[in-house]
C-alpha cells in the first residue's frame, strides 16, 4: 500500500536490535561468570573450622570505656 513501505523494514529493525541486544548481554553474562570462577580458589580442609587463629574472644563486645561484655549467653 502506498505510505506503508516502512513498516516490514521497521519491524525488522527493531527485531534484529533485540537480537543482538539479547545475544550481547548473554555473552556478557558468561564471561562475568567465567571470569569469577576462575577467580575463586578452592581449598579443601578435613575436621571442623577452628577459631584459634582469633586474638581475643568472639564473644566478647567492647562497650566502650575499657568495659566489655560477654555475649555467650546468647548461645544457651
Amino acid at each position: 500500500m502506498k505510505g506503508y513501505n516502512d513498516d516490514l523494514t521497521m519491524a525488522l529493525a527493531i527485531g534484529l536490535w533485540v537480537r543482538n541486544t539479547a545475544l550481547r548481554l548473554k555473552q556478557e553474562g558468561i564471561d562475568l561468570t567465567k571470569t569469577m570462577l576462575n577467580s575463586t580458589q578452592i581449598s579443601q580442609y578435613t575436621g571442623f573450622v577452628s577459631t584459634s587463629h582469633l586474638k581475643s574472644n568472639p564473644y566478647e563486645m567492647d562497650m566502650g570505656k575499657g568495659e566489655k561484655e560477654n555475649l555467650h549467653w546468647l548461645l544457651g
